[in-house]
């Protein structure tokens, strides 16, 4: 080999040394960035204020505006900006963002020089990223960040990392979203419910399937003669009744008609007996006792009388 042939052989490795830092330098950057971008993205409580915390992060971190999150809350899209402007979507209004949900990819465009924010030598490039916000399979949102001044390839290896936490957080929080809806609505169901037991005129009281009261209405209390709820629940419903004829001759619970509904599963209409209330006087009623069905199966019965 001459002394050319070696010095040449040394600049090649040279160079292919200073490439290989420059990339790993890249790469140390890029994964630095990243880091910091998980060590800034703050789970606020609350799905707006963490979304709206999300979006600060990233700008301030990455750079870009105009940025915007799509997402869906039960079946809903929505988008939110960077100012905190949240509103409701019934079709997909960009054409970049409808690629990126049909595919599930990244996606960036580069953006004409003339209509970049940055133009000249300082920024020559500049690029639209769209961005989907996967878990596991399921796309819970995508991210959309315009004049960029960084172009993804930097950043394809490491960003993932980022958006797969983003990701995470917008999933727990649109799931804790739904179920603080899916509560206040059986919430409202049950004072609802109440609201209209409370107000009837005719006793009710439910049973499980040993007769045992679970639940009654003020006007049961007050027609069987005692003060409060508690004083029926998690008894009897057959001996709180004291059901008998209406000569006085008591029924066994064999007979008891209550019970009969919840042996066969039966509507059961009687208007021939009398109850009995607590300080043992009698009263006529008229009564009727529904079987509850739960996945085919007698679980219970209300009472009405």
């Amino acid at each position: 080999m001459t002394t050319e042939d070696g010095t040449e052989t040394a600049t090649a490795e040279i160079s292919r040394l200073k490439g290989r830092l420059r990339k790993l330098a890249e790469e140390k950057a890029s994964l630095q960035l990243v880091i910091r971008l998980v060590e800034h993205l703050n789970p606020l409580p609350g799905l707006e204020d963490m979304i709206q915390s999300m979006l600060k992060t990233i700008v301030e971190t990455i750079g870009g505006t105009n940025i915007r999150l799509y997402y869906w809350i039960d079946g809903s899209l929505h988008v939110m900006d960077w100012f905190g402007k949240n509103k409701v979507l019934a079709d997909i209004d960009d054409p970049m963002v409808a690629e990126v949900i049909a595919r599930h990819e990244f996606i960036e465009h580069s953006i004409a020089s003339e209509t970049a924010l940055l133009q000249g030598e300082i920024a020559p490039s500049a690029w639209t990223w769209a961005f989907p916000l996967l878990v596991g399979a399921d796309l819970v949102g995508v991210i959309k960040l315009e004049n960029l001044h960084l172009g993804g390839a930097v950043l394809r290896d490491t960003l993932p990392i980022f958006f797969s936490h983003a990701a995470l957080i917008l999933s727990n929080e649109s799931r804790n979203r739904s179920r603080q809806k899916a509560v206040a609505a059986l919430a409202e169901s049950q004072k609802q419910h109440k609201l209209l037991l409370d107000s009837t005129g005719e006793g009710i009281f439910g049973i499980d399937l040993q007769g045992t009261i679970t639940f009654c209405n003020p006007s049961a209390v007050a027609l069987l003669g005692y003060d409060r709820p508690e004083d029926l629940l998690g008894r009897n419903s057959h001996q709180v009744t004291g059901h008998a004829e209406l000569d006085g001759s008591r029924h066994p619970a064999e007979t008891c008609q209550v019970l009969r509904s919840l042996r066969f599963g039966e509507k059961i209409h009687v208007d021939d007996e009398v109850f009995h209330r607590t300080d043992g006087q009698p009263f006529p009623v008229e009564y009727r006792s529904h079987p509850v069905i739960r996945d085919g199966e007698t679980v219970g019965a209300v009472v009405s009388f």
